[in-house]
């Protein structure tokens, strides 16, 4: 009875060593498995064409950032304008909606404004464009993104403080 036991002991442990070694790559001296050859298709199919979008040119970050602070004299937010002309994502509008969220987080408007494309580029191929007003007492980075529908505004903050994003904090700069 003792030895019949240890028989049974020991050819389940043959049989777990060869359970995990052919878990593990070992060779069971079989004829090699279908997903281990590589197929004549996949050798020979086209590669994989991945959508690439290209990098925002400080050119449209500009005309961006015109668009968000627009005017001649009397620069404001677009979000003060009619519905459908402020070039941002439907976060950024759904965030300005709110009548207490200006994007030029002021009462009044500004007489100056000088728009400057940061030399930083996202990994998604969208820029940031500085944006300055009030004669340089404030300045405000818009954060532009690739959409369906081309490049929009998806976040403001305080110049170089993104912990003062329009859509944690709605404050003065």
């Amino acid at each position: 009875m003792h030895s019949i036991r240890f028989r049974w002991v020991m050819a389940g442990a043959v049989a777990l060593v060869g359970i995990l070694a052919m878990a593990c790559g070992g060779d069971n001296g079989g004829p090699p498995s279908p997903t281990s050859t590589p197929s004549l298709e996949s050798a020979t199919s086209e590669p994989s064409t991945a959508v690439t979008v290209p990098e925002i040119t400080d050119d449209e970050l500009i005309a961006i950032a015109e668009a968000v602070f627009p005017g001649d004299t009397f620069f404001g937010g677009c979000d003060n304008g009619p519905d459908g002309q402020c070039p941002v994502t439907e976060r950024l509008q759904a965030r300005i909606a709110d009548p207490n969220v200006l994007l030029c987080r002021c009462q009044n408007g500004s007489s100056t404004r000088a728009i400057e494309p940061l030399p930083v580029r996202l990994d998604d191929g969208g820029g940031i464009v500085r944006v300055t007003m009030w004669e340089g007492s404030t300045s405000f980075d818009l954060v532009v993104v690739p959409t369906d529908g081309g490049w929009l505004v998806d976040d403001e903050y305080c110049a170089g403080r993104p912990d003062t994003s329009i859509h944690v904090y709605p404050g003065l700069c």
